[in-house]
């Protein structure tokens, strides 16, 4: 049974999370001159975190 308490805990994990990849995706751009890592990193993650919140919010 899913209350409110871990579906918050949940997201608020994800958002930890999608925040760490962020900092390695910038790391990237800008250290490592990788732009097309760093900008598929952002988007890959930020598709993932949306989709594992939505899909545990409405299940």
């Amino acid at each position: 049974m899913n209350t409110f308490s871990i579906k918050l805990f949940f997201s608020e994990v994800c958002i930890v999370i999608f925040l760490h990849m962020l900092s390695f995706a910038f790391f990237e751009i800008k250290q490592n001159n990788n732009k097309f890592g760093g900008i598929f990193t952002i988007v890959f993650s930020l598709l993932s975190i949306i989709l594992s919140i939505f899909v545990f919010w409405t299940n």
